[in-house]
């Protein structure tokens, strides 16, 4: 299976080809780039104290998160010639362990599961010790960047349109994964897994990472894994590159077939996201302040992650108390803030529109 092995100049630092190149037919758009997320200068790995200064990452950056990957992007990474020998050998490590491997997929370990959602939002980007196993310490980058899953595509530090662009990542985070579910499903139906094996894949699928820790260390993890492969009697890894030949080359129409209508509610969702970032925000004629801010905004707006902020200018702030009640944008441009600087605020979610 040929795949594409450069990105979409506009994308450069956003989507793989694969994710792109559907995303395109589905939207007739791609989302612009985030041009402040740069991984190759990490900009919380950065010397200089930024805007969120207290929050600086270690040396494994972002990438102390171990994806899971479902069938087809792990047969795609064992046989793209772009991945690195190294990238590659992870993921057969991966698949040589067994825990949370089964035909839709690899699953991420419930150990490093469980400890992930307990510590993460502590540690996320500091904590070393969670670094994924497919980071490459000696170029400091993802080495299966070209085939990675839908929460490592739509995750960016910094959004240069604040929480909207954070709200549209979100809205495609949402649609991949279920693109990602459906056609890792639709691979294996067709690949003469047995009923038996499917239904066994789709249980560890549901089951939480406590239930599957339970299985490993009660030794019956091995048992429950040979269900799971009931009627495929090559190796693991075939199993995924052929799945991989199966979904390389679906149009996204073949897609959406696939998906079936659990999808078009996202598409729509996704679709109006992309075209209003695409677009200069309309100053609305009354505004007011968000009302979760309160009056102890201070001096710095945060994202939901708390790694991006917006630096409040004195005529901002001063917005947005005279809008803690809902008034006319007339009034608030008086403050003396800009144009430009209402429509941050808009994006950032301290201003919203309506009295």
């Amino acid at each position: 299976m040929t795949h594409a092995t450069t990105l979409d100049p506009g994308l450069a630092e956003s989507l793989p080809p694969q994710y792109a190149r559907w995303l395109r037919e589905c939207l007739g758009r791609l989302p612009l780039r985030e041009s402040k997320a740069t991984c190759d200068r990490c900009p919380l790995r950065a010397h200089e104290e930024g805007v969120c200064g207290h929050h600086r990452f270690g040396v494994s950056k972002c990438c102390t998160y171990l994806p899971s990957l479902p069938n087809f992007l792990v047969g795609a990474i064992l046989t793209h010639p772009a991945i690195s020998a190294a990238a590659r050998q992870s993921v057969v490590d991966r698949i040589e362990r067994g825990v949370a491997v089964t035909p839709l997929g690899i699953g991420r370990p419930p150990l490093y599961a469980l400890t992930y959602d307990a510590v993460n939002e502590g540690v996320f980007g500091r904590a070393d010790g969670l670094q994924c196993p497919h980071f490459e310490a000696s170029t400091g980058s993802c080495g299966i960047w070209l085939h990675r899953n839908a929460v490592c595509s739509t995750w960016f530090c910094r959004h240069n349109r604040g929480i909207a662009g954070q709200e549209m990542w979100s809205d495609i985070n949402r649609l991949l994964r279920i693109v990602e579910r459906s056609l890792s499903i639709w691979a294996a139906e067709r690949l003469g897994l047995a009923s038996s094996g499917l239904r066994q894949a789709l249980l560890m699928a549901e089951a939480g990472n406590a239930q599957v820790l339970m299985l490993e260390l009660g030794g019956d993890w091995p048992a429950v894994g040979r269900r799971c492969w009931a009627g495929w009697h090559r190796p693991v890894a075939d199993f995924f590159v052929e799945a991989d030949k199966l979904v390389a080359p679906l149009e996204w129409t073949q897609v959406r077939h696939i998906c079936g209508s659990d999808l078009s509610a996202h598409v729509a969702v996704c679709r109006d996201s992309v075209t209003t970032l695409d677009s200069e925000v309309k100053l609305p004629p009354i505004v007011r302040t968000a009302p979760q801010l309160g009056i102890q905004y201070g001096r710095t707006l945060t994202t939901r992650n708390a790694l991006d902020g917006l630096r409040l200018s004195v005529p901002m702030i001063q917005a947005l108390e005279v809008a803690s009640n809902g008034c006319p944008i007339a009034d608030v441009l008086a403050c003396g803030v800009t144009e430009r600087e209402i429509r941050e605020l808009l994006d950032w979610r301290a201003l919203v529109e309506g009295g």
